[in-house]
């Protein structure tokens, strides 16, 4: 009869656990969910800095049909940048505070809050792509990420980037091409700026 190694004791009563399949060391971004990131991210950047109604408002310009100015219907990076700015449109007061408050910052500077009311659609977008590169660093810093992560969040975040951009060849959709012709996604390209650095 044999008799079980000290090892396989150490496994059975949980002392000592597996060796991660190789597989999984290979991918760093396999248990990240990265629609509740890129979410949270620009969720607690809106808080951070206070962003004001007035501001959230331009950032969620309308055109004529309805459709938001700022996003690409359809890319998987707006449309969750976009989902956190209608959630943070919607915030409550906070109940607990003698003074009333519905955020912490103090706003954003007043060049960016002037550019965001431009006529120029380029002039806006690089407000926001700035707020999105910053956002999303900060909630990367948050997560305290290492090299090898941050380029999985690299890898995942170009990938996005280029099915967006791929949307405005879609001809069922002409309006929203030609409204960004010769324009990049501010929420993709902020974010793939952010997982650039190191």
């Amino acid at each position: 009869m044999k008799h079980p190694t000290i090892l396989t004791l150490l496994f059975a009563i949980g002392l000592i656990q597996p060796t991660a399949s190789p597989t999984h060391m290979q991918d760093p971004a396999a248990k990240i969910d990265f629609n509740t990131e890129i979410f949270h991210a620009v969720l607690e950047g809106l808080y951070d800095d206070g962003v004001s109604n007035e501001t959230a408002d331009l950032l969620l310009r309308k055109q004529d049909d309805g459709a938001y100015t700022h996003f690409i219907s359809g890319c998987p990076t707006c449309v969750y940048v976009l989902e956190a700015l209608r959630h943070y449109r919607a915030r409550p007061d906070f109940v607990s505070f003698k003074m009333t408050r519905n955020t912490w910052g103090l706003g954003l500077d007043k060049g960016s809050r002037e550019r965001l009311k431009s006529e120029h659609m380029k002039v806006r977008i690089d407000v926001l792509h700035t707020l999105v590169t910053r956002w999303m660093d900060k909630r990367m810093d948050r997560l305290r990420l290492n090299k090898r992560e941050r380029k999985a969040w690299h890898s995942e975040l170009k990938r996005r980037a280029k099915k967006g951009m791929g949307l405005l060849t879609d001809k069922r959709n002409v309006a929203q091409a030609e409204l960004w012709a010769d324009l990049a996604c501010p929420s993709c390209e902020g974010a793939v700026a952010a997982s650039v650095r190191e």
